[in-house]
């Protein structure tokens, strides 16, 4: 596994509507694509045709939970809100960058959030209201200067690293970062494989704020099948393995709240997965994922998660396991070799 493009991957900025650092970086890794795709919304895919005639859609999305600056007051101090589900404990005293876009150019500037104390704090729960954003200027005509307006985003400073042990990775933004990741490893693997479909893959936008980018560029492909590779958070260190544990394999996200794996979609996988020994867990989530927008595609389709388990998501450090990575990329291609314009016909019965 190539885990410096993991670590390029999740070192980049772009939180929901600013993705274009990543996006430029997807794009020049479709290679060998019959087509280059780009929806309105700023998703870009590269089309990968096989023998056959079913169309199967790979993506992941290129959003990271970030922040928003609200307004810059007078001492220098910002306000921000959360872009995304930020719990704001794990943004206080966090290092990050102010991302400045200027002429096409982005230009990241360091700062940090506040943190009370315990001095002169208060015993209520903190709010966003509670933290402002420090990059050490003194006023905020000096803020004004570096390009800084109302609106400019804000994400945490990367800090990858692989465990000691060598079998995990940390950093920020890995949902969804993770994904993009894999489906460009897949961009290479898929092309030295016969299979009898066309593979569309590539990145989607905002889908932490609502699955946007998911439901546009489903509605422009029209897939047979849709998959998303997504990050779902682990309770194996709260003593609940059962919920999903790092190290055993990638996640059939049977069911969360926009989408309902159908029961013979969540058979073929659990079949498909046993036959290639390829380890998997039954996973339920309380949140949603691109499938959820895109099930809506043309009259329906089928819509899914192919997920990888992920420690502390939605914060400065998430750990992930290599070996979860493997099986669901080892997954995928066993998939896309056997999925075909037949087993679709028997999924639809």
């Amino acid at each position: 596994m190539d885990t410096k493009l993991y670590e390029i991957l999740t070192s980049m900025s772009g939180g929901s509507g600013s993705e274009f650092e990543v996006r430029e970086f997807m794009e020049k890794h479709l290679t060998g694509a019959s087509e280059i795709l780009r929806d309105g919304f700023g998703g870009v895919f590269g089309k990968y045709p096989g023998s056959g005639d079913t169309n199967i859609m790979i993506c992941a999305h290129m959003d990271e939970i970030s922040c928003m600056i609200t307004e810059i007051r007078k001492d220098g101090f910002m306000k921000i809100m959360p872009i995304g589900g930020i719990n704001v404990e794990v943004m206080v005293s966090a290092n990050v960058n102010v991302n400045v876009i200027k002429k096409g150019k982005l230009k990241k500037i360091r700062g940090v959030i506040s943190s009370i104390p315990p001095h002169i704090s208060k015993d209520t729960k903190l709010t966003f209201d509670d933290i402002v954003l420090d990059i050490g200027c003194d006023s905020k005509e000096e803020v004004e200067a570096l390009g800084i307006t109302i609106g400019t985003y804000v994400t945490p400073v990367p800090d990858f690293y692989l465990t000691e042990n060598k079998t995990k990775m940390v950093n920020k933004a890995f949902d969804d970062r993770l994904g993009c990741a894999l489906v460009l490893e897949l961009v290479e693997e898929i092309q030295k494989i016969d299979h009898p479909n066309n593979i569309y893959l590539g990145g989607t936008v905002q889908e932490e704020v609502g699955l946007r980018g998911g439901q546009v560029s489903s509605q422009m492909i029209k897939p047979d099948l849709f998959i998303t590779v997504d990050v779902s958070p682990t309770s194996d260190y709260l003593g609940k393995p059962e919920m999903g544990a790092l190290g055993k394999g990638f996640l059939i996200r049977y069911y969360d709240p926009r989408n309902i794996m159908p029961i013979k979609l969540r058979e073929y996988f659990i079949e498909l997965s046993e036959k290639n020994n390829i380890p998997y867990q039954l996973f339920k989530s309380g949140g949603g994922t691109d499938a959820g927008a895109a099930q809506y595609a043309g009259d329906g389709i089928l819509a899914t998660t192919v997920g990888v388990p992920g420690r502390y998501i939605h914060s400065p450090a998430t750990m992930v396991s290599l070996d979860d990575i493997e099986a669901a990329k080892q997954f995928i291609l066993r998939l896309v070799q056997d999925f075909d314009s037949k087993r679709l016909k028997e999924l639809h019965k």
